[in-house]
């Protein structure tokens, strides 16, 4: 995921490519004393315009799930484990597809797919953005900007606004990692906070087999 200087992510080029691997550490407590710690890992692929896959797999401490969301043309495909099914969703229809994808990869694939896919909400669209002290991840210096995510849905209405935190390599202005903290709507007591840490890779050869998924047959 590329962003330009001026604040916004950079969608690929025309015809680009992109992949990254990802660790998704989510911290939560539903309010109790007793936080729980998860480390989940994803995968993208992309080939601008019209192909994409998403991988998502839960901590293998934890429950092991797997979601996965392909696009190879028009439609957008799912595949959740835990319920064994596989949606196919036509043209116009594809977010509904990421949204449902939403609660099984913690969230995730909101991020991932935002920042790529300009007809969706844009998780860099920060409110109050500020840039602080440039910082290392993983070796690479990086750009740090705080704000305000506070996404208004289709009646426009905001429900939530959590603060955010964007680490963005100051060589490639590829995103390395973004940090969500806990709702500023949620109880004190309530922690459900996630970090997402990105290997990027801008237009690298990426074949076509990486977007065709063989469903897994029912158990």
């Amino acid at each position: 995921m590329q962003c330009r200087k001026r604040g916004r992510c950079n969608r690929s080029e025309r015809n680009g490519t992109y992949s990254d691997t990802g660790v998704v550490i989510q911290e939560e407590n539903g309010g109790s004393p007793t936080t729980l710690k998860e480390h989940h890992t994803v995968t993208t692929y992309l080939r601008a315009p019209k192909q994409f896959f998403f991988d998502f797999r839960a901590d293998p401490t934890g429950s092991a799930d797997r979601f996965v969301l392909w696009i190879d043309g028009a439609e957008v495909n799912t595949w959740w484990q835990t319920t064994g099914v596989h949606d196919k969703y036509p043209q116009g229809q594809g977010a509904t597809g990421f949204a449902i994808g939403s609660l099984p990869t913690k969230g995730s694939i909101a991020i991932i797919s935002a920042l790529i896919f300009p007809g969706l909400q844009d998780a860099t669209a920060l409110q109050e953005p500020r840039l602080l002290p440039a910082e290392a991840v993983d070796g690479h210096r990086c750009y740090k900007v705080i704000g305000i995510y506070a996404p208004a849905y289709g009646n426009g209405v905001v429900t939530a606004s959590s603060p955010v935190t964007l680490w963005i390599d100051a060589e490639t202005l590829l995103i390395r990692k973004i940090f969500s903290d806990t709702s500023r709507e949620s109880p004190p007591s309530v922690i459900d906070r996630s970090t997402v840490i990105f290997t990027p890779r801008a237009n690298p050869d990426v074949q076509p087999t990486v977007f065709r998924f063989a469903v897994p047959s029912p158990k």
